[in-house]
């Protein structure tokens, strides 16, 4: 009887992991699933509104258009050097921006006049 026990007890933890194996590989896809439901059914939305016209193609252009255009910007670099005069907009602004909030916040540190002045207008852009 005692070897029936330690048999049984044996097995418990394989089975155990094997149990929860499949809970983990079953949970992992569903997360997966979960993940992609909702990009696919923007681009069926996107394919559906685009073939049934429900808006205008300078709107909502065909999905394969676009894919053949960014696969065409892609080969002939176009896509490269649009992102790289993009890059560089996107840091000469924030470095512009940052430069006139320092500047503005230093100002206002050391004027009780000027934090009075600007701190209204700049607390209601916070919270945009």
């Amino acid at each position: 009887m005692a070897t029936l026990t330690s048999r049984a007890s044996a097995i418990t933890p394989a089975r155990k992991y094997i149990r929860n194996n499949r809970k983990r590989k079953m949970k992992r896809a569903v997360d997966v699933l979960i993940t992609l439901a909702l990009p696919v059914a923007l681009l069926t939305v996107w394919q559906v509104a685009s073939v049934k016209q429900i808006f205008p193609p300078i709107f909502i252009p065909p999905l394969k258009n676009v894919i053949l255009n960014f696969a065409d910007q892609i080969r002939t670099g176009l896509l490269c050097q649009d992102l790289k005069v993009s890059m560089i907009r996107v840091v000469q602004g924030y470095a512009i921006g940052a430069s006139l909030g320092v500047a503005l916040g230093v100002l206002m540190g050391i004027s009780a006049t000027l934090n009075r002045l600007f701190f209204g207008l700049l607390n209601g852009i916070r919270q945009i």
